[in-house]
Formats: C-alpha cells, structure tokens, sequence
C-alpha cells in the first residue's frame, strides 16, 4: 500500500463504517465480514472486498487492487485470508489499540 494519502482515506473510511454501523466495535464488524464466507475466524478477499464497497473505498475498477494490496500487506502467513491476529496490527498501528 506505501502511499500515505491512499492509507489515510482506507482507514478514514473503515473507520466511519465501523462507527457508524457497528458502534465502534472493531471486532464485531470484523466477525461480521468474516461470517460471510462462513468461515468465522477469517476475512478472504471476498469479504474484504464487500468490506471495501460498504466503506466507499474506491470504486469498481480500483477496488480489487485496493483489497490484493491489503491481502498482501496483512496476510502474513499468506492462508488466503485475513485473521483478526492479522487485522488487529493494524488497529494498534492506526488507533492506539
């Protein structure tokens, strides 16, 4: 992902998703786009994607590169999908959790 600005408006916009549909609750948004695949404990590229359109992050034609990008920068242990361990770097990283 490198560029900052591009960071900024992912997190900004995840971030007014989160609060507004989830309260806040970083990790119930997260369960809840990681039940669609039905498979609970992770977030594949599908969800993330879903996760992308609901938040207005891109559009269209730029959203699959912004969800390979975030695969690639969370998916450590390269599964394919997104783990809350994964996802929770970044919070602790952008908001101090």
């Amino acid at each position: 992902m490198g560029n900052e600005k591009a960071i900024k408006e992912l997190t900004e916009k995840i971030q007014a998703l989160v609060t507004s549909k989830f309260g806040g609750d970083w990790y119930r948004a997260y369960t809840d786009y990681a039940a669609r695949n039905g498979a609970a404990n992770i977030v594949d590229r599908e969800d993330l994607m879903k996760l992308l359109e609901d938040s207005r992050v891109g559009n269209g034609f730029t959203r699959g590169a912004w969800a390979d990008g975030i695969m690639k920068e969370l998916d450590k242990n390269k599964d394919g999908g997104i783990s809350w361990e994964e996802f929770n770097t970044i919070l602790k990283n952008t908001s101090g959790s």
